[in-house]
């Protein structure tokens, strides 16, 4: 994770806030001592400063929680952007190993992190600081024992929080580890809607939730238990140790060793000493989960997929010379697999389900690092800059990219706004307009509103209003009908400047095909 310098202003005007709003409380109880002592004259006008003080300290923290709460929006957007561009170039081989879900419930973690450690924890840990240092001297300036007594308290509170923390640093690496995982399993069931509604008694699910749900609460449990009960303990420890000083200054107060003013003073600053330790100790709790996130982060960095140096700005030629082709595991798809396709050109990839026709052009699109062989204009995919090569293709996966949102959400995807003139020539997007104007659809979660069809005639729009020299389509037109099949793909056909790479099953789609190569038991030949 770099070095966000840009926050640095923002964690010294924070820090600054909170230390004069930590002063203005300070301020008080050492005015009345004051007066107590005969210093300062009891008047309407020292009476009034008082007030002013408590006014400013309540104006100082409104202006402090406006500052906090904007800057925290403002840092959690610029972090999770950050991690999300990690996620995103990940390796294709650990994106699917891991899972995004997994990865996205881990982001928002690190995010909640770093983010209280930038906005939140440096400047509390250094305002509290600054008033623990000021009390521990007012209690040495009256009395030695007095100082020790409070010395040994922050002592044992930073010791004895030191090993809570260190214990809790490895159950937190663990919960990071294992919670999102059986959250993302967990959500894996309950978006399986079709099934879930067809089942006559859902209770059956039961015992797969439980597990799940089980491992979860057993675990948070006995987290919050163990950190529950030792900050328990030294809070105990905290209010004994208080009464104990009281006791003391009232001790020194009948041997004539201190005055009344004293015990007062002493008694509000400890309501401030202890809460202060604690503000400590609760930064230090929130700061174990920082290892657990950097951890993630070098996971992150860890998996960043390979990208050559070499930035490309057109494809003429795609040419494969695989002696083999593997999924990720080393099992062998196929053997001696040998294409060419040049600009112009519509390739068919036929063969049986399973046969390496999908995991052979993700290696093309150089998702699969471990296939090597194949060749852009004669230069290795290894050496090409993967966001320029990629952004010359376009690929048609078979699972169809829908977001939530309106229906141009979905046709953009992220890309500037087109306009509906572009959607609005393709003939085969007809069903979603009314009166020629594409309409104002809005599509639920996972397009649960949509048809497979529907799906289709999105994705495919997509394809064709990118500028790219090569599309792969992966059974295209599975959920169309054979009018709208027809018409997609004969403006693909139209597309003269185009590589085309055409998966199907379905033997009439080969008559749009310049070349036609078959997987089959023995590899891969050209018909």
């Amino acid at each position: 994770m770099k070095n966000n310098n840009k926050y640095l202003f923002t964690e010294i005007a924070l820090t600054v806030f909170h230390i004069l709003i930590s002063l203005s409380i300070f301020a008080i109880p050492l005015c009345v001592n004051e007066m107590i002592n005969g210093r300062i004259a009891f008047s309407t006008s020292v009476v009034f400063f008082i007030i002013m003080l408590m006014f400013l300290e309540i104006i100082l923290q409104l202006v402090y929680t406006v500052m906090e709460q904007h800057l925290m929006k403002n840092c959690k957007i610029h972090l999770s952007k950050q991690i999300y561009h990690k996620i995103f170039s990940m390796k294709y081989s650990s994106l699917i190993q891991y899972g995004t879900t997994y990865l996205v419930e881990r982001a928002d973690a690190a995010v909640l992190t770093f983010s209280n450690l930038t906005i939140r924890s440096i400047p509390v840990l250094t305002s509290e600081i600054i008033i623990i240092v000021l009390i521990l001297i007012y209690a040495l300036s009256i009395n030695v024992v007095m100082f020790l007594l409070m010395s040994f308290i922050l002592v044992l509170n930073v010791v004895g929080f030191y090993f809570l923390n260190k214990s809790l640093l490895k159950k937190t690496e663990e919960m990071q580890r294992i919670i999102p995982k059986e959250r993302k399993d967990i959500y894996q069931i309950a978006g399986q809607i079709d099934f879930i509604k067809q089942n006559d008694d859902n209770g059956r699910l039961d015992h797969i939730l439980e597990e799940h749900l089980k491992t979860i609460e057993v675990f948070t449990m006995k987290v919050n238990m163990f950190a529950g009960g030792m900050s328990g303990l030294i809070n105990f420890f905290n209010m004994f140790a208080q009464n104990i000083i009281l006791i003391f200054l009232f001790y020194l107060f009948l041997q004539g060793r201190t005055e009344l003013n004293g015990i007062f003073t002493v008694s509000i600053l400890l309501s401030y000493f202890l809460p202060a330790i604690m503000s400590i100790v609760s930064v230090n709790l929130d700061l174990r989960e920082i290892k657990a996130s950097r951890d993630f982060m070098k996971l992150l960095e860890d998996n960043q997929e390979n990208s050559g140096d070499i930035v490309i700005h057109k494809i003429d030629e795609i040419r494969i010379d695989m002696d083999k082709l593997c999924t990720v595991d080393g099992l062998v798809l196929a053997n001696k697999i040998h294409m060419t396709a040049k600009k112009g050109e519509v390739i068919g990839i036929i063969g049986e389900s399973g046969c390496g026709k999908t995991t052979l052009m993700k290696s093309v699109l150089k998702f699969w690092e471990q296939n090597q062989g194949v060749y852009i204009d004669n230069i290795p995919l290894e050496r090409l800059d993967n966001s320029a090569y990629r952004n010359r293709i376009s690929f048609y996966s078979q699972n169809v990219p829908i977001i939530t949102g309106s229906l141009y959400d979905s046709l953009n995807f992220g890309r500037p706004d087109l306009g509906q003139e572009v959607y609005e020539k393709l003939e085969f997007l007809d069903k979603f307009k009314r009166n020629g104007s594409i309409a104002e659809t809005e599509i639920l979660e996972n397009g649960n509103n949509l048809s497979g069809g529907d799906k289709q005639r999105i994705a495919l729009a997509r394809l064709y209003t990118e500028d790219v020299d090569v599309l792969i389509l992966d059974e295209p037109t599975s959920s169309l009908d054979e009018k709208t099949e027809e018409k997609i793909l004969e403006m693909a056909l139209r597309q003269k400047d185009k590589i085309i790479f055409l998966i199907t099953h379905r033997k009439d789609n080969l008559k749009y095909c310049n070349k036609v190569y078959q997987f089959t038991d023995k590899g891969v030949q050209k018909l």
